[in-house]
């Protein structure tokens, strides 16, 4: 047998009002929040009366969306023009071999492509030219030079290194640092 959460906040009254709101289709959030009722309270009563249990995906909605993913739409895409979860449909393709998830963190990524290019300023080339041959801009390459990172929103702060690269990028900055 389940057990249910508390729900004695909930008068005889509001039991009959939140029964026949979600009857008749409402969320539990919309419901309690209009009736001015605890939510968790709410939820709980919600799941004793059998509602608010997980929805059953449309099998054939998620077949078209695992179809445009092999045809090379995004996940998110065919998730929203099929009407599927982004995360059902990210499940899905991956089962079925035609999503691929990223084998390497994206921060190992920004460690490498740090590594290549502080390996061409120890060579003795210019940041200039290291920039260039690594297809990164100047201001980019001069954060390299410093350690630094620039987030969307404040000031540059230190590069935390992740991944294999991680030993190899901090020998490197303290050798291009040193010098």
């Amino acid at each position: 047998m389940t057990t249910h959460g508390p729900f004695h906040s909930l008068s005889d009254t509001d039991k009959q009002v939140l029964t026949d709101q979600l009857r008749s289709g409402a969320s539990v959030l919309h419901a309690a929040s209009e009736l001015g009722l605890n939510y968790g309270h709410a939820l709980n009563y919600a799941h004793t009366l059998g509602f608010g249990h997980q929805r059953r995906t449309d099998q054939q909605a998620l077949a078209r969306a695992v179809t445009m993913v092999t045809t090379g739409s995004s996940l998110s895409h065919a998730a929203d023009r099929c009407g599927v979860s982004t995360s059902v449909v990210f499940h899905a393709a991956t089962d079925a071999g035609v999503h691929h998830p990223r084998k390497v963190p994206r921060g190992d990524a920004t460690t490498t492509r740090r590594v290549r290019y502080l390996l061409l300023r120890q060579s003795a080339l210019s940041c200039t030219d290291a920039a260039v041959a690594c297809n990164i801009n100047i201001s980019t390459a001069q954060d390299y030079n410093k350690g630094l990172v620039k987030p969307k929103t404040g000031p540059r702060v230190r590069f935390i290194p992740q991944g294999p690269d991680a030993v190899t990028y901090n020998k490197l900055m303290t050798a291009l640092l040193t010098t």
